[in-house]
């Protein structure tokens, strides 16, 4: 489990092909400093296993099905990565319960500037637009955000001058894909009052005209 607070921003060093999955190394200097072999960390959002580590850099093997759901085939080496370690009891949640597991990769659509601030307009996928309510929570590439504005197929997000600065976010632009993971409330909400027999479903969008 994660917060969606960055850590720090890593760099892939190296990414090595091993028939249906690859290993890749990344440079860091924050998340290894108490790592161990099989602890957690998440990579632009994705919850991957420590597999070997040193004093700047771990690595990891991501599996086919990973591959598959989220922008990691895309990368290269260079390429800046979130990083994050998995939440301890003592740690504040500054941002809210992120899993790392991706469910969809958005599009961004475009970027426009204000001041120090930045807006990103991102295309949904179809299956994930249910799970979207404005000012509730979603983590892009790993970061804790609140939807600004969701007119579907468009969700809009505004980057602060902290999160431009510590995540790679920044740097992307109109064109590049953002691993996507809903709030687990929502998947919850839908869990619970899909069994029930009712002429009304419960979604997130009307708890929120309920005042929840």
């Amino acid at each position: 489990m994660f917060t969606g607070l960055i850590e720090e921003i890593g760099k892939i060093i190296s990414i090595i092909r091993k028939g249906n999955y690859i290993t890749i190394k990344i440079q860091s200097r924050v998340c290894v400093e108490d790592l161990t072999k099989g602890d957690s960390i998440a990579v632009d959002g994705v919850c991957l296993t420590a597999v070997d580590y040193d004093r700047n850099s771990f690595s990891a093997d991501v599996t086919y099905e990973t591959l598959k759901n989220t922008t990691l085939p895309t990368l290269k080496p260079g390429d800046p990565v979130n990083l994050e370690r998995a939440i301890t009891p003592d740690k504040r949640l500054g941002g809210h319960f992120v899993q790392g597991h991706v469910e969809g990769v958005g599009r961004i659509i475009s970027k426009k500037v204000y001041g120090e601030t930045e807006e990103l307009s991102i295309q949904i996928p179809e299956h994930l637009k249910k799970y979207i309510v404005e000012k509730g929570s979603i983590a892009l590439n790993g970061v804790s955000l609140t939807v600004a504005e969701f007119h579907d197929p468009i969700l809009k997000i505004v980057l602060i001058p902290e999160t431009l600065k510590n995540t790679n976010l920044g740097h992307k632009k109109p064109g590049d894909f953002l691993n996507i993971e809903t709030d687990i409330l929502a998947k919850y909400v839908e869990k619970v009052y899909s069994g029930k027999k009712s002429t009304e479903i419960l979604t997130l969008q009307k708890l929120k005209e309920l005042g929840f």
